[in-house]
Formats: structure tokens, sequence, C-alpha cells
């Protein structure tokens, strides 16, 4: 990795519609009188009616109970670094805090996000001789806190791809946490490189857990391209 020069990071930096239906119903036998006609009409819409009630009631219920759970099982663990990213300047929110939050929206999954104790250089080129010198050292950076993730079943993992790699801190969290039989669902940011291998990493790391299919958006569509990265994600979920 030596060889690479500070601005040739950028290769490997990174990343029911309810319908209704009005039903005829034919008489059977004799013809009724106008008033029973009425009052049978007016007892069966009142039967249609609250049928209709209890329907939407059972199905609203059914789809809090579907968010509660998704909500309960699932967490979006993730890093993201703010101030100047390649491409896109200096920014407030990172590039991949806004693919976290568009999965966090989508899922109803908790949002939990993990911070070095030691904080990255807010300069571009300051931040890849650090994040390169930690990855020749194989070194494993202090958590700010490592987080409870015990009452999950699925884990969206997100982080940006730092020397064509996971940032080395987030391996302190992968080899410290309990992960054993979680599924664990990789999403990055990057200027190019891709997933870069690091789902096979994360099996890597964590061999008793199920590393999914990853989802890879560039740094720059995360940031201002939010309904790309809507449709991103929303066809990465679809396909898990």
């Amino acid at each position: 990795m030596a060889e690479y020069t500070r601005r040739s990071f950028v290769k490997y930096a990174g990343i029911a519609l309810a319908g209704g239906a009005v039903f005829g119903l034919a008489a059977c036998g004799g013809q009724a009188s106008e008033g029973s006609a009425s009052s049978t009409q007016a007892a069966d819409a009142a039967e249609s009616s609250s049928a209709s009630v209890t329907s939407e009631s059972a199905s609203a219920s059914s789809s809090a109970a579907t968010a509660a759970t998704a909500s309960a099982s699932a967490a979006v663990v993730f890093y993201s670094r703010v101030g100047e990213n390649y491409q896109v300047g200096v920014i407030e929110e990172g590039n991949t805090a806004k693919v976290a939050k568009e999965i966090a929206a989508q899922t109803g999954a908790d949002l939990i996000e993990v911070k070095p104790a030691k904080a990255y250089p807010d300069g571009y080129d300051e931040c890849c001789d650090v994040a390169l010198a930690e990855q020749e050292e194989n070194a494993r950076p202090e958590l700010v806190e490592i987080p409870d993730l015990s009452a999950y079943d699925t884990i969206y993992l997100g982080y940006p791809i730092w020397w064509g790699d996971l940032p080395m801190f987030m391996y302190t969290l992968l080899e410290t946490g309990d992960f054993s039989g979680k599924t664990i669902l990789p999403f990055c940011t990057h200027e190019g490189s891709g997933l870069s291998g690091t789902p096979a990493n994360i099996a890597d790391a964590c061999p008793d857990a199920e590393v999914g299919e990853g989802l890879d958006l560039r740094g720059k569509t995360a940031q201002e391209s939010p309904d790309e990265v809507q449709a991103a994600v929303a066809d990465w979920l679809s396909a898990q």
C-alpha cells in the first residue's frame, strides 16, 4: 500500500392499496315488498360496513405489529465521516450516514452510530494518511463504546471504503462484539472501488454470523442524489 499517493486514495475510498368492490345481489324466490327490501338492504349495508371497519382495523394492527417487529429485531450500525470528503467538499453529514438513514426509514430498524475514540482529521489528505498508517499496522483503534447488539437479529453494517477495506476500527467492533447467529448485511460508500471484497473480510471476522449480499453507492451519489439512494436501497432490501 505504501506506493499509493494520498490522492490515489480515491480509487479505494468511499464507501397496498386496499381496493373496495360493490356486489349486486339478485333476489331469490318471491319478490320482497319495498319496505322489506329497504330494511334488508340497510341491514346488509350495516353488516358490510362493520366487516370493513373490522378488516381495516385488523390490517392496521398487523402493519403496526410488523413495523414494531422490524424495529425491535434489526439495527443499522454505521460509521460515517464528516469534514472534507473527495468530490463533495466539506460536509456536515457523512455519505454513509445518508444511506444508513434511508435503510432505517425503509425497514424501521434502529440507528446506531459507531464512533472511534480518537477522531480523524477533518482534512481529506490528512485522514488518508492516518487511515493508511492504521491499515499498514493492522491496528485496532478503540471505539467510544462497543454497542450492545444482543437484541438484534439483523445488522445492516455501514462504512466508507478506506484504502480498499473497512476502516480499521470497524474490525474492533466486529472482533469485540458478539455477532453469533446474526445476519450481517453490509453497505458502503466509495468513489470507485465498490465493496472491495469487504463482505468476505466481515465474514472472516465474524465466522458465526451469516453475511449477506452487500450494497455499494458512490459517496457523491449518497450526498447529492437522495432519489437514487432511495431506489437503490429499496432494490437491495427486496433482494434479501
